[in-house]
């Protein structure tokens, strides 16, 4: 498509929006094809990613997508005058690393790259400047970091973002909140009054919080019941999408239709192919455009295990987050010593619980699921990494915290019990069904 063609498209959406009228089929479909046309720029870009990640980091994930129709939608009625063909996240690219050091050796790979051409700027003085945004020496207002990149494969532009395993869990965690709330922070920083921008905001700043900003935390998680939302929504949906996991005879492509319906109950589907996989999002998207607004995305991740792809779009599966190990951390001083403050101590071991509850629901709903041979061995291994997940799951908590006495009575008193009845539970669940079994 020329530039000019996709630029009449772009006008003609924005004349729709701005008249409050639905985007006719043509131009709906027009924008489809152009969103296509990145199917081999993205995969040339991924490759390339891929190889300076080998070199810099082998846990670290590479992940592409080309950008939701109702996202650029919103971002013509943004910005009006900007021309669809000069979009420069229309695809994009998503490294993720393991910390901070990795995330500037990949720039720095990145940088003398002979397949991936950084755009260039003028700046006022004249100089050749690249397209390079430094979020995470100067984050957003709202606290988001990352590093984004604007680069050209095959003379698309593709915008590429890299960020580490914290900063990527705040932005996800930024658009499960959006999900579960039905606020618009990401996008306008719109919190519908509930005070959870702010708490994002001080989240982001990690441990590096005044007594009185862990308070202003306290309050806000006890205003919205934030923990418990979060908690009910990944117990809800933890089981469900990894036995539809599990039951996926063969994953054979790395091409992921996720879909998030208002309801919260997570969808997926796997494809061997980018144009399949895109014909099915926009069939996906038409059918849904009418009906109940689902968020649709399609996205390909390179590994193909539950693990990566999960982390990786922790915003559409909906089942775990870092979250409740890292709040232990940010509510409890510092020093390792308590805060006095009892909400905060309270909420602290209230993550302890919900994440010893999450994984025994995982392990409820996987030892109580059907074997065969074909998903045997994906249950075998859902059922190691959730054992895994309970014996080492809280390495991160600060160690000061792990032996004290004052936490272990505490919990022994309250939520203990609780813990101990639910394995109770279990136990005879389990009994029950090698019973009715035989």
């Amino acid at each position: 498509m020329t530039k000019g063609q996709i630029n009449r498209i772009g006008q003609n959406l924005l004349k729709s929006i701005q008249e409050k009228k639905a985007p006719s089929e043509e131009d709906l479909f027009g924008l489809q094809q152009y969103r296509k046309e990145f199917k081999e720029p993205l995969r040339n870009a991924s490759n390339e990613l891929l190889r300076i990640m080998q070199n810099i980091d082998n846990e670290g994930i590479v992940t592409y997508r080309v950008k939701r129709i109702e996202s650029i939608l919103s971002k013509i009625e943004r910005q009006p005058t900007m021309d669809l063909s000069r979009v420069n996240d229309i695809a994009g690219c998503r490294c993720i690393l393991q910390n901070e050091k990795k995330v500037f050796q990949f720039i720095n790979e990145l940088k003398n790259s002979q397949v991936l051409q950084i755009v260039q700027k003028t700046d006022s003085n004249g100089n050749q400047k690249g397209y390079i945004f430094d979020y995470i020496n100067s984050p957003k207002e709202n606290g988001y970091k990352s590093i984004h990149v604007i680069c050209k494969s095959q003379d698309k532009v593709i915008e590429i973002q890299i960020r580490d395993n914290t900063q990527h869990a705040w932005a996800t965690l930024v658009e499960i909140t959006d999900s579960i709330y039905k606020t618009k922070i990401k996008e306008k920083n719109d919190d519908n009054n509930t005070g959870l921008y702010e708490f994002l905001r001080l989240y982001s700043k990690s441990k590096n919080l005044t007594l009185e900003e862990r308070q202003t935390i306290n309050k806000i998680l006890v205003k919205t019941k934030y923990l418990k939302r979060l908690a009910k929504t990944f117990s809800k949906n933890l089981v469900s999408i990894r036995k539809d996991w599990s039951n996926i005879e063969e994953m054979q492509g790395n091409f992921y239709l996720f879909e998030l319906p208002k309801n919260n109950r997570p969808k997926f589907m796997v494809f061997d192919d980018f144009t399949k996989a895109e014909d099915a999002y926009f069939d996906s998207f038409t059918r849904e455009i009418n009906q109940n607004g689902s968020n649709i995305v399609m996205a390909y991740v390179q590994k193909k295990d539950f693990a990566t792809v999960s982390k990786a779009y922790a915003n559409y599966f909906l089942v775990k987050h870092t979250l409740f190990t890292n709040l232990i951390n940010i509510l409890i001083n510092d020093t390792g010593k308590i805060n006095t403050n009892y909400k905060s101590f309270r909420i602290a071991l209230f993550c302890v619980y919900i994440k010893i509850l999450i994984n025994l629901n995982e392990c409820e709903g996987n030892l109580l699921g059907e074997l065969n041979e074909k998903n045997r061995k994906k249950k075998e291994e859902w059922l190691s990494e959730t054992l895994d997940e309970i014996k080492h799951g809280y390495d991160n908590i600060h160690p000061k915290y792990k032996i004290n006495k004052i936490i272990v009575l505490y919990f022994l008193i309250t939520d203990l019990f609780k813990v101990l009845l639910k394995i109770f539970m279990l136990y005879c669940k389990i009994k029950w069904h090698m019973i009715s079994n035989k």
